[in-house]
This record gives C-alpha cells, structure tokens and sequence, in this order.
C-alpha cells in the first residue's frame, strides 16, 4: 500500500478509503496484512492497519479498545437513555499529544466511543480472557449497557 506522506489524522482516516468497507466474518484474529490482502474488515482490522501504516511512519501507536454508544434513528440518544453498547475499536498516536482516530467509520473520537483499555494491539486489550472448565456444552455471554449521561 502506498501512502502519501501527509499529516498523520489524514493519514489514519485513509486506510479505510484504502481497504473498502465490507466486513469479514469473525473472529478478531486477522492480521493487519491478512485484512490489507483481502481489502476489508471489521474495526479491529481498521484498527490494526492504521496502526501499521501510523508505526510505518514513525509514530508511536496504540490500540484503543472500548464500546460506541450506538445512535438512535441516526442522532445522538436522550440523556438518560440506556442502550446496549456495541464493542468497538479505534487508533491513538504521538504527535505532540495523543491523537484518537477512528479509521472505521472515518468520524471524530468523541463522546461515543467509550475507551476500555489501552494496549500495542488487539491482543494486549482483548475483553474477554481466561480460562473455563467445564462441560463443552456451555456457553459464555455478556451485554454491556451504556447510559447517556450528559
């Protein structure tokens, strides 16, 4: 992939305008060539491009894993709202402060996006990991609620 040298927030938001926008199926274990190879992903994949492309320039980056509180018919939610949270991923880099960007859905970092962890890469933040024991027919779950509060 070639990338012009530009600012490094123009930079970020390319790498979706580069790999198209369709989504592979899970699970989050793609690569950041192996999402640059097939020319889509999901936002742990955006993520991991725009963290290779941000380090290939000499940035320091980082992963940023946490839930977007979603919209409500395409606007922000009432105060006091409660919503089911959907897990979510997107970019910080070093330019003189740490910069939040995400190349997904090519919006601002704001008040949406809820930051969990913070970490080199998936990996490193992953939200759910341990050990089970038991019978092979269970199943995990969990739901994440997000409250508008202001």
């Amino acid at each position: 992939m070639h990338v012009p040298h530009t600012e490094p927030e123009v930079t970020a938001s390319s790498v979706v305008e580069t790999t198209g926008a369709a989504a592979l199926p899970p699970p989050v274990h793609t690569t950041s060539a192996e999402a640059r190879a097939v020319g889509k992903g999901v936002c742990q994949d955006y993520a991991h491009v725009a963290l290779a492309v941000l380090r290939a320039m000499g940035l320091p980056a980082r992963y940023v894993s946490g839930y977007l509180y979603p919209l409500v018919d395409g606007s922000d939610p009432a105060v006091g709202m409660t919503k089911s949270g959907e897990s979510h991923a997107w970019v910080e880099f070093w330019s003189g402060d740490w910069i939040a960007a995400d190349p997904t859905g090519l919006a601002a970092v704001g008040e949406r996006h809820v930051g969990v962890a913070r970490g080199r890469d998936y990996a490193d933040v992953r939200p759910l990991s341990g050990v089970y024991h038991g019978p092979p027919a269970e199943s995990l779950g969990a739901t994440v609620e997000l409250t508008r509060l202001r």
